[in-house]
């Protein structure tokens, strides 16, 4: 990508050379503004992707495991696929795939993988998908996991500590993914709600809860104080 722009870098460009981005017009900016070079972005994101992933850190980080990966993501791209490739050529490491990324049943994935080679990688047969989409959604950084682990701390607190794990689950998928407000149709799950059995606010039969305010001497005399 950093020597052929992609189709939606082709579309940002044309849209400012237009000067207008889906009816939009477009400001100049600041002359401060500088200017992003996609070849050095890509180059930027790929070299972040070498130091963050599957290494094991320190100042000279193991790079095994980044290493194989990468010669196992290959064979699911015909550009890097050799011209004297065999028959069984990519499938040890499809399976390997399979199993790193917990793929059920791998030998239809690898069926799926010969047509996908005989086809030249044109043909991409639906049991290939799911491995495929696993693939194209290895993130380049941890920001995800970190608003993940920052959400998960707002959620379970000291007060909050008897929520079951899969109750913490749900509300963490609602604050990461879940639609604003504004966009939330609370009536579906209102009515699954009332139809196991539990009773609505306004539901008459419910004994309303009477509660005495009892006023304290002591306390009567702090707040006098407090109102002058």
């Amino acid at each position: 990508m950093s020597d052929r722009p992609g189709r939606y870098t082709e579309l940002s460009q044309r849209g400012i050379g237009e000067n207008s981005f889906h009816g939009i017009t477009l400001n100049g900016g600041k002359s401060s503004d500088k200017t992003l070079d996609p070849k050095q972005f890509f180059l930027t994101v790929a070299k972040n992707l070498e130091h963050r992933m599957l290494s094991q850190g320190g100042r000279m980080p193991d790079k095994t495991g980044y290493n194989k990966l990468i010669e196992e993501l290959k064979v699911l791209y015909a550009q890097y696929w050799p011209e004297d490739a065999g028959a069984l050529y990519g499938e040890t490491e499809v399976e390997s795939l399979c199993q790193r990324f917990n793929i059920d049943n791998p030998r239809a994935v690898i069926r799926a993988y010969r047509k996908y080679r005989d086809s030249d990688g044109k043909d991409t047969p639906d049991e290939l998908m799911e491995l495929l989409v696993a693939v194209n959604s290895i993130p380049i950084a941890s920001a995800e996991c970190e608003r993940g682990f920052s959400q998960m701390n707002l959620i379970c607190t000291a007060n909050r500590v008897s929520q079951l794990t899969s109750t913490i689950s749900s509300l963490l998928f609602l604050n990461l993914v879940g639609p604003p407000l504004a966009k939330f149709n609370p009536v579906p799950y209102v009515r699954s709600w009332v139809a196991k059995g539990h009773r609505t606010a306004t539901d008459t039969r419910s004994k309303a809860r009477k509660k005495e305010e009892e006023e304290n001497p002591d306390m009567l005399v702090m707040w006098g104080v407090l109102d002058n």
